[in-house]
Parts: structure tokens; C-alpha cells; sequence
């Protein structure tokens, strides 16, 4: 009678135990995976993050080089005007 109350407490503490270590091993999984997760979504942001600084980069230059574009026609403008006016002011001389 001892012998089998024992050995029905050992089988219960047998089973206990090994609900715990399957326990334990699903919650390890879903630590991993919600680590795992957390990863892939830093990753992301972080692509997301590095493709809008690459745009604003290259919208940046595209501005800078339209602005030298501009200064450079003005310049040559400015300078086609003043040659004008400087012919002018030499035909005028010669009369």
C-alpha cells in the first residue's frame, strides 16, 4: 500500500515536472520569436530610415546643382548685358 501511494506521488511529481519543462520550453519559443520579431522590425525601420536620407540626399543635390545651373545663366546674363551695354556706350562715344 506504502509502495503505491509512492509510487503514484512519483508519477504525479514525474508529470508535474514535465509540464513545467514543456511550459518552459514554450515560453523559450515565444521569447525567441518575439525577440526575432523585434529584430526584424529595427531592421526595417532602419532600411526605411536609410532610403529616405538616400532621397533626401539626392533631392538636396538636384537643388544645389539647379541653384549653380541658375547663377551660372545669370552671370552670363549679366555679363552678355553689360558687354551690351558697354558696345552702346562705345557706339555712342564714336558719334
Amino acid at each position: 500500500m506504502v509502495m503505491a501511494e509512492h509510487d503514484e506521488l512519483q508519477s504525479r511529481v514525474a508529470e508535474r515536472n514535465r509540464r513545467q519543462r514543456a511550459h518552459a520550453r514554450e515560453l523559450g519559443q515565444r521569447t525567441r520569436l518575439r525577440h526575432r520579431l523585434k529584430q526584424i522590425a529595427a531592421q526595417r525601420k532602419l532600411l526605411l530610415s536609410r532610403e529616405r536620407i538616400r532621397r533626401q540626399v539626392a533631392e538636396s543635390r538636384r537643388k544645389g546643382q539647379a541653384a549653380r545651373d541658375k547663377a551660372a545663366k545669370g552671370a552670363e546674363r549679366a555679363a552678355k548685358t553689360a558687354a551690351q551695354a558697354r558696345q552702346r556706350a562705345a557706339d555712342s562715344a564714336r558719334r
